[in-house]
Parts: structure tokens; sequence; C-alpha cells
């Protein structure tokens, strides 16, 4: 134990590195589909830092800005509303793609998928070879001074191609058909979508943040171990070597049913794993992660968000309590909800959280 308090930057940093800690680290992943919530509860909604200082948290601030992305003049994106749905228009020399999403509650649902065909696959493709990243560290130099002290900011990384395809681009129907019935056409798309990636990571790697979070949201509902082992972890352990080379942590965000990835994730060159969530959302209690993954994985995580909306401030104490006492050790681990602070989560349950972990004793 450290001899003296720290600060919640200190201790989210120690935490990670796997340093000496005052106390455990406890860090809710929150984000605007939480705070948009608090005025039901008779709080203004607040910006990320003052949410978690309302809590009592440590703060890791996820999506804080730091590259911002270029098109070639041949590439017009145009975004519009359409009734309380957001329209995208992406129009190129060799096609045209659409996508459109709804929004309820602070959360976003795909209401049509841009890619749909081969030929949507070829305009991305051309998207891709017409995109470019600049830096843009001031904004997040600006993030971490509203957090000061209290914590810190982080910076995204690009997700791997088939997650890209996966959530943002086809669903997984429709993907999961066009690498059967194309997968030349597929797999070269891939190819430049990686090209871009690495370069967002080098750029990253030259900026502020210490921490780079790629949001793979690993799960066996959407990825076999088998489709993951070949287009996810090779190309993971890359970036991962990356930011490495810049002397940056490197965490992949992996929300899902995570059990069937065990040896790949114990083997995989992150240091950490985000978000790591018990049953019944996910399949891994923290305890259980740690033994599957190693002593030196970071692990963030342990809480699962629906149950924590749904609990009674008892009930949130003894959960807590019961998360804590199964862990063997709290050394490379932050207490965190397994994936986003649920809308509407009570405040007095996170504020309940935060005095267990403040009594806990450290281990």
């Amino acid at each position: 134990m450290a001899d003296s308090k720290m600060t919640g930057k200190e201790r989210v940093m120690a935490a990670l590195s796997g340093a000496p800690c005052d106390r455990l680290c406890w860090s809710p992943l929150i984000d605007p589909y939480f705070t948009a919530s608090l005025p039901e509860q008779g709080y203004p909604e607040l910006d990320l830092p003052d949410a978690y200082r309302l809590v009592g948290a440590d703060i890791i601030e996820r999506h804080s800005p730091t590259l911002r992305t270029l098109h070639h003049a041949s590439v017009v994106r145009r975004v519009e509303r359409k009734g309380p749905n957001e329209l995208e228009t992406i129009e190129t020399p060799v096609g045209t793609l659409i996508s459109e999403r709804g929004y309820t509650r602070g959360s976003a649902h795909v209401v049509r998928w841009p890619v749909q065909s081969l030929e949507d696959v070829k305009t991305w493709q051309y998207v891709m070879e017409h995109t470019f990243y600049v830096p843009n560290f001031a904004a997040f130099r600006q993030r971490q001074g509203l957090i000061g002290e209290d914590g810190i900011a982080t910076s995204s990384g690009p997700f791997t191609p088939i997650t890209a395809f996966l959530e943002d681009l086809c669903g997984v129907e429709k993907t999961y058909f066009l690498l059967a019935d194309h997968p030349a056409e597929v797999l070269a798309c891939f190819e430049v979508m990686h090209t871009r990636n690495m370069e967002q990571y080098r750029l990253l790697g030259e900026g502020p943040s210490r921490v780079i979070i790629d949001y793979e949201d690993t799960s066996s509902t959407m990825i076999s171990p088998a489709f993951y082992r070949r287009y996810c972890a090779p190309l993971i352990d890359e970036y991962a070597a990356l930011c490495h080379q810049a002397r940056k942590l490197f965490i992949t965000h992996m929300c899902g049913k995570l059990s069937a990835f065990n040896a790949q994730l114990r083997q995989g060159q992150q240091d950490g794993i985000d978000s790591v969530c018990p049953p019944t959302t996910g399949d891994l209690w923290a305890h259980e992660a740690r033994a599957a993954w190693g002593e030196e994985k970071i692990i963030l995580g342990g809480i699962e968000p629906p149950r924590l909306e749904r609990m009674s401030v008892a009930e949130t104490r003894r959960y807590i309590q019961e998360v804590l006492d199964a862990m063997p050790t709290f050394r490379r681990f932050v207490l965190c909800t397994g994936d986003a602070t649920a809308y509407g989560t009570p405040v007095e349950n996170l504020r309940t959280v935060t005095k267990v972990v403040r009594e806990y004793p450290w281990k």
C-alpha cells in the first residue's frame, strides 16, 4: 500500500501499470448514454468529468478527441435529419453509400446499413483509399485539463476491419454472406482498412495520451473463435506493437461473452481487456478472467450494467462486496462497469460502489 493518498490520476495509472496503490481503483464507463438520464434524477446533464465527480469515482474518460478524419475532395459526406433519425450520404465517383441511425434515450441503433452489396464494398474501399488523418492533440489536452488530477483522458484507436463490418457497415448476417460469396473483394477492402488503421495508431503513438483503447466489442455472439483468430488477433497484435513502440498502454474494449476466447486473450499482445462483463450480459466474472488470462493482463470490469441499474442500494452493496471478495488480487485491476453505465442507473447505486471501494482493504 502507498504511504499517502493518491490523486485519481495517480491511482488510475498505478492500477493500469501494476504499481502500488493506496486503494482499489473504481472507474465506471460513463458516457452520454448515462449522463442524458441525469435530469430524470434531478441533476443537470453534466459533462463527463463532472459526472464522475458526482459519484465520487476515478476518471477514465473514453473517446477523448485526438485525431481528425479528413477525406479527399472526391468523397462528399452529408449528414441530415430524417425525422428523429440521422441520415448519412457518402458520394464517390464509384458509388454512393447511404446509412440511417435512430436515437433513443441517448443510444443509437442502425436503421439502414451503408454496405449491403459487393458494389458497396468497393465503394467503401474507395472511401478508405481517399481518407487520411491529422492530429488534434490540442483538443485532447483540453479534455485532460478539464479532468485535471482526478483521472485521465484516453484516446480511441480504430477497431479491426471485420469488427467495422459487423458493427458499423454491414451487420452480422451480411458481413458473413459477403465474406463467403466474395472473399477476395472483401479481404482487399479489409487490407486497405487495416493500412489506414495502422496510420492512425502511428499518429496516436505521437500524441499525448498514455492509454489507447481499441473498441472491438468482441463477443462470441458475434464472432467465432476461429474467425477471431484469423481476422482479429493478428491485427490487434500489430496495433499493440505500434502502441508499445510509442510507450503507450494498449487496451482492447471487449464487452461481450468472452470465455470462448480465453486462450487467445491470454496470448494476445494487448496490455489489458476493458469492460469485462459478468453474466448474464457477459459470461466472465472478473476473478474468472484473472485466472484465465494471467496476472499481468490488465482487467477493467466486474459489474454488469443492467444489474447495477435495477438493484437497490442494499443489493448493490452486497453485489460489489461479493465481486471484490472473489478477486485474488487488485493488482492491474480497475473495478468498472462491463460497458456503458446504463441509462437511468441510480446515482445512489454508483455512490454506494464508491463507498464500498473506499472501505474495502487493498489486496
